[in-house]
């Protein structure tokens, strides 16, 4: 139980995007640090759609919906907080549309702490990356080590202030070296890896290009694909240089090269500095320090840390455990608490000590001693500790005693420890990938029966939430607070949100305890009485909050206690709530008034047809969707056991460029038209599917042998045939990869369309390079 001597504080953590890595290793140090220092954490986050996804809220009639996701951040008010942490940078560009200044003082009343800007009339306390230094590090490096002159830049969005400071210092090393940076050589992104059109413009309007600097990892990926499909060498023909150094950085192939800025240090240190606010003492405001971290995307060449120098066999003890520290302060950089990077680092020490008595001293050590593998179990369980950095360190320490020593006996002893080391990170990684999928799937499966199950007339109100949260605890959802308004409010598009309707905790539940309050006995919610003030004093809550509405309705806020890798799991969720609860409010505006009552029924009756049809169909081209594919094919297979069939996966060419070049409507018709073309050419019989934004998947019996070459001709002709009537300025084509099998009960549909998905591989390299008709 808390005690007034130590109270227990509650921080409000305001983000945006939260897809990306850095965002991922930010909210962790955030989860990290309340941790440690037992505090409640209610993170109120608008998620932010990207660009390429943004036809996903489309609505035929109202438009899209995603500006309700920004309303969260108005419940900063109703969350009784100590202080609150706000990520400016990340939030949705809505959001970010008005003055800083502006924006602050609708917290005032909030004690706050601001990452990712620098607010300038306040004396609001901040932390910032140092990101001009860091960039001009890198350039410098690029400029002076590799002699580098045509160096093009990808920014961040224009009105964020890191990737302003990042390209000012783009811009001011390359004007300190006489270089001339033209408007061609600069570009700007929007932080995430979907950018290869604009890589694609820095390439063809700058021949001769020698590097890329990216304003973060992210859109470095782009880098890589894309230089790729020109046949570019990173590191060779064309450096590419990133920001952040998040954990895929050394992971890339080449390494990237990335000026290290830890975003996990950065939330962490960030929400140490706002218990000071809480403690009424006053922050300090700086620069996170920046540095780069050179690898072999910029061009240099990948050397050892260790040296590599004759060692005399008496000293071999002393500097096997001095380079055992020298690993430690590589690889537990990270890690925050001080003794937490002692008791790592005396396990590593002991890891290598064990080896230099048993196989120096002993000469008797099997790669499979159990002490061995319980070191590596205790390092590789810590969250940030890369097993990937674990595994290059310790195999570089190795292979360094291996050159030093003439022992034959000691060097097959430290060959097979090396060789053991990647064995255990790969049947590791297997095992986490294999977790990582059954969990995935578990999710996916779960999503649409959690809406079967909600929509249904035999349930009332309080059976629905007991039903969500029993679904809920089966999903390893900790807790859960429902807060709902006594009607819904509705919102529109660039209006401010207006808290007319009294809110209330409708329900919770927590470890200790479940209540579902009757309508007259619930608490209302005010700025006084907060979300804070229903939390268990036993115990610290992490919470995500999440805003539950539907169309331009919305009905209240849902706060869960959930891990950091199930919160866009949960985001889903509740934006099948938010449909729950429109079902919920219109059955009952139906119920008092009787004498519409058929009229209603038969609207009820029709959106559950209506739900049924799209958790099996896709809507805009009226095929099956995936689920609804797999569970036919699964049953067509049983039924037909010996019978030959074939699975064609259809790729749509070029879609990005017929959305990009003239717009989404023209995209809608490529899908739909592409969906035609096909069914047109296979049986009646055949099942045919969308399961991605340019994938179709169709499954048919066939005895024809020659199936695999006369279908494509067929298509390919139907194709010729459709384009030369249409009065579209762009080619619609598929390109396909067909797989013959037999049916039978134990067919692995998931493995045929891989193994198709590979021949459409190959077949898209036939494909036109431009769609466009000429």
């Amino acid at each position: 139980m808390n005690t007034p001597e130590k109270k227990r504080y509650t921080i409000g953590i305001m983000l945006g995007d939260i897809q990306s890595d850095y965002s991922e290793d930010l909210i962790s140090g955030f989860y990290t640090c309340a941790r440690e220092e037992d505090v409640n954490l209610i993170f109120l986050m608008g998620p932010q759609a990207p660009l390429y996804c943004t036809d996903i809220l489309l609505s035929n009639d109202n438009g899209h919906y995603h500006y309700q996701f920004d309303t969260i951040y108005d419940y900063a008010h109703f969350s009784k907080l100590d202080a609150m942490i706000i990520a400016y940078g990340s939030l949705s560009l809505s959001t970010r549309s008005s003055n800083l200044e502006q924006f602050l003082n609708n917290y005032a009343d909030i004690p706050c702490l601001l990452l990712e800007d620098i607010p300038k009339s306040t004396d609001a306390p901040y932390l910032i990356a140092d990101n001009y230094n860091g960039t001009r590090s890198c350039m410098e490096h690029l400029l002076d080590f590799h002699h580098y002159k045509k160096i093009a830049f990808v920014c961040g969005p224009k009105n964020n202030r890191d990737s302003n400071e990042r390209l000012a210092a783009y811009r001011d090393t390359m004007e300190e070296h006489g270089l001339t940076v033209t408007k061609d050589m600069v570009v700007y992104g929007d932080y995430s890896e979907n950018i290869d059109e604009l890589v694609e413009a820095l390439l063809d309007n700058n021949p001769g290009l020698e590097a890329i600097a990216f304003a973060n990892d992210n859109m470095a990926k782009a880098g890589y694909r894309v230089c790729g499909r020109h046949n570019l060498l990173i590191g060779k023909d064309i450096a590419i240089t990133g920001f952040d150094n998040v954990d895929f950085a050394q992971s890339l192939t080449p390494p990237l090269t990335s000026v290290a800025h830890s975003s996990f240090l950065f939330s962490y240190t960030a929400l140490k500095n706002t218990l000071m606010l809480c403690r009424g003492r006053k922050p300090f405001s700086k620069r996170m320090p920046s540095i780069l971290r050179r690898r072999c995307s910029c061009g240099c060449t990948p050397s050892l840390s260790l040296t590599s120098d004759a060692v005399a066999v008496t000293d071999f003890k002393a500097f096997i455990l001095s380079s055992a520290d020298q690993i430690s302060m590589d690889v537990f950089s990270l890690i925050p608490y001080e003794n937490m990077r002692v008791y790592y680092t005396a396990l590593v020490r002991n890891f290598f000590a064990y080896i230099y008595e048993n196989a120096f001293e002993k000469k008797e050590l099997h790669a499979q001693d159990n002490y061995l593998f319980t070191i590596l179990n205790l390092l590789l369980g810590h969250h940030h500790i890369s097993t990937e950095l674990v595994l290059e360190k310790f195999t570089e320490l190795l292979r360094v005693l291996i050159a030093n020593t003439e022992d034959d006996v000691i060097s097959d002893i430290l060959s097979d420890i090396i060789s053991m080391l990647h064995q255990y990170t790969h049947l590791k990684d297997v095992s986490n990938l294999e977790k990582q999928v059954i969990t995935a799937n578990r999710k996916a499966w779960f999503v649409p029966t959690f809406t079967r199950d909600l929509i249904n007339d035999d349930l009332n109100f309080m059976d629905s939430i007991h039903h969500v949260i029993e679904r809920f605890r089966l999903m390893n959802i900790r807790g859960a607070y429902f807060y709902l308004f006594e009607h819904p409010i509705r919102l529109v598009a660039g209006k401010p949100i207006s808290f007319d309707e009294d809110l209330y905790l409708t329900a919770f539940y927590n470890q200790n305890e479940c209540h579902l309050y009757e309508p007259d006995e619930r608490p209302l919610i005010t700025e006084e009485n907060g979300f804070s003030s229903f939390l268990p004093e036993d115990r610290r809550q992490s919470l995500t909050a999440f805003v539950m509405f539907s169309g331009e309705e919305q009905y209240g806020v849902l706060l869960c206690d959930v891990e950091q890798n199930d919160v866009s799991f949960v985001q889903t969720c509740s934006l099948q709530l938010g449909s729950l609860f429109r079902f919920i409010h219109l059955n009952n505006q139906e119920k008092k008034v009787q004498q519409e009552l058929k009229q209603s029924l038969d609207v009820i009756q029709n959106q559950n047809h209506i739900l049924s049809f799209i958790s099996e169909y896709d809507e805009l081209s009226k095929l099956l969707n995936r689920r609804g594919f797999m569970e036919r094919a699964i049953s067509l297979c049983k039924d037909h056991e010996g019978v030959p069939a074939h699975l064609i996966f259809g790729d749509l060419d070029h879609l990005k460029e017929i959305n990009d070049c003239f717009g989404h409507a023209s995209g809608d018709f490529a899908i739909q038209s592409a969906a035609r073309l096909l069914t047109k050419n296979l049986p009646a019989a055949s099942l045919t599917a969308r399961i991605g934004g340019d994938e179709f998947v169709s499954l048919v019996l066939s005895s024809d042998p020659d199936f695999a070459t006369s279908f494509p001709a067929k298509l390919k002709q139907t194709q010729t045939d459709f384009n030369a009537v249409s009065e579209k300025p762009f080619f619609v084509e598929l390109s396909v990869g067909i797989q013959s099998f037999t049916c039978s009960p134990d067919t692995d549909l998931n493995e045929i369309i891989k193994k198709s998905d590979e021949i459409l591989y190959e077949a898209k390299k036939h494909r036109r390079s431009s769609i466009k008709k000429s």
